[in-house]
């Protein structure tokens, strides 16, 4: 299952890299930041209080850890990009910035047999109303 589930993250990711491209990127960052800003203004009442102060800080190192790859990607996309253009021009393409085989769509998620029949029953009620 979760095999499947990341499978899935990453055609959509790549799905949306391809379809909105640097907006996609943009968003993500700008996202990532404004969540990291929003944790350190609200440090000091969280340290006043001792309530979740490991949680916020445990919250604080992923989203670095999450910018930093976010950074990683735009990185990687900017050169590959750069990569691509020079081979359509003519010249030759950067060293170790091969264009990747297209991510295919994977498999359906299957569900564990308790979801499956929830979800039947959830549509069979909507076809019944419908």
């Amino acid at each position: 299952m979760f095999r499947a589930i990341t499978d899935w993250a990453r055609w959509l990711d790549q799905w949306l890299e391809t379809n909105l491209g640097r907006p996609y990127n943009a968003v993500l960052t700008v996202g990532l930041v404004l969540e990291m800003i929003n944790k350190l203004q609200t440090l000091p009442a969280t340290i006043t209080h001792g309530k979740g102060l490991i949680g916020i800080l445990f919250s604080l190192v992923v989203e670095a850890a999450l910018l930093i790859n976010q950074l990683g990607e735009f990185s990687h996309r900017r050169h590959k990009l750069r990569s691509k253009k020079a081979a359509a021009a003519g010249g030759p393409a950067l060293e170790g910035h091969e264009p990747a085989a297209p991510f295919e769509r994977p498999d359906p998620i299957s569900l564990p047999p308790i979801l499956q029949r929830l979800t039947d029953r959830v549509r069979q009620r909507l076809r019944d109303r419908g």
